[in-house]
């Protein structure tokens, strides 16, 4: 089966709704992580119930804050009845992880209430990179201990370290939620002239069930009669792409090593791009990720040992 990293292939309906102020319309948001080994992570999420729903974890992957390296001061993804305000956040140390992780922080809101000021946005943003900037690596190792029983006594000793951090979000997140509603609430005759700087501008997408089981680049894998490996075969079943890089890296269980890359000056529509890939008497794992000058198009993730895609 092929799964991309942004998004499971699962059947998505419209998330349970929940009590909202019919003013404001937040519903909570989530602090998530993503990198091209081990995909989205929801670091935490505020009511903690909002990361126990399938649905809403489809939804984040599928979010372009996640593929976008040029991010404006927000991206809102269009749902349903949802509206899914997005942008990244910073570190304030030295990471001691990969460069391509992305922090992010999604807020879930009704779309059919009154929108929230960009300066709004901006003040939670700074406030969440000034008060849990720097720990924002130690969330995301928590996370990735959680499910390792040897390393169980580092695991509790993050926990302890992380449960200070997750009041100072709910704290900050209250914070916010009360000056958003004074914002919109309460009427004003100042005038807020519109920034300059186009980042200022929220991106806006829409999505519709049909684009979250759309995939860009599809993927089919035979054996090859010549060389006795893997015959990988990529087909572009999105547009005519130009100026693409093809990039292999080898993965293991918390770093993935380059190993390959190509540049294409272009790329037709349902046009194949055949990769061959040697087998291996023991299970070696691969990411193969395309992408444009602009944005990550597509990641792949193969199994060669075993002859499966996972």
């Amino acid at each position: 089966m092929n799964i991309d990293p942004f998004f499971e292939t699962k059947i998505i309906t419209s998330p349970k709704k929940h009590a909202f102020d019919s003013k404001v319309g937040l519903i909570g948001f989530f602090l998530c992580s993503f990198d091209t080994t081990h995909g989205l992570r929801i670091l935490f999420s505020y009511p903690a119930r909002l990361q126990d729903d399938k649905n809403e974890i489809n939804i984040l992957k599928t979010h372009c804050v996640w593929k976008i390296e040029n991010v404006p001061l927000r991206i809102d993804l269009k749902f349903s009845e949802f509206v899914y305000s997005a942008f990244q956040l910073q570190t304030t140390q030295e990471s001691s992880l990969k460069k391509d992780t992305i922090y992010g922080i999604v807020i879930k809101n009704w779309k059919d209430t009154n929108p929230i000021p960009n300066e709004t946005f901006l003040n939670f943003k700074t406030t969440l990179e000034d008060k849990i900037g720097s720990n924002l690596d130690l969330l995301y190792a928590r996370e990735k201990l959680e499910s390792n029983p040897i390393r169980k006594r580092e695991y509790k000793e993050l926990l302890k370290q992380t449960t200070k951090v997750e009041k100072e979000l709910e704290s900050i997140w209250r914070n916010f939620s009360n000056r958003v509603s004074e914002k919109i609430s309460t009427p004003t005759t100042e005038i807020i002239p519109s920034p300059v700087n186009s980042s200022m501008t929220p991106l806006e997408t829409t999505l519709c069930a049909h684009d979250l089981f759309k995939q860009r680049i599809t993927m089919r894998i035979l054996p090859s009669e010549e060389t006795g490996g893997l015959m990988v075969i990529l087909i572009n079943q999105s547009e005519h792409l130009r100026d693409i890089l093809i990039q292999i890296s080898k993965r293991t269980e918390f770093f993935s090593e380059p190993i390959w890359e190509q540049e294409l000056e272009e790329w037709p529509l349902k046009e194949d791009l055949i990769l061959e890939f040697p087998r291996s008497d023991t299970t070696e794992n691969y990411l193969i990720k395309i992408s444009s000058k602009r944005t990550t198009i597509d990641i792949k993730s193969l199994e060669v040992g075993t002859a499966t895609v996972s």
